[in-house]
């Protein structure tokens, strides 16, 4: 389990990881977190998608250092 991983779980989040490979041969991790915490996804209308991107010498991660109450 990788840090991003253990983040999400840690808070009560479901997390997924899918890999994709780029046309150039780069292999991308991409992370998921499909719903909140509490939420039940039977009922629920779609909400729109929101894609992070960090910088450079970044991962994933900086987004979910400090918890749910401070972080995305």
């Amino acid at each position: 389990m990788d840090v991003p991983q253990q983040l999400v779980n840690s808070n009560g989040y479901p997390f997924e990881e899918h890999e994709v490979s780029s046309e150039d041969g780069y292999i991308l991790s991409l992370h998921r977190i499909p719903k909140g915490k509490f939420e039940n996804t039977t009922n629920k209308p779609r909400r729109p998608i929101a894609l992070f991107q960090h910088g450079l010498l970044a991962s994933s991660d900086a987004f979910l250092f400090r918890g749910p109450e401070y972080d995305l």
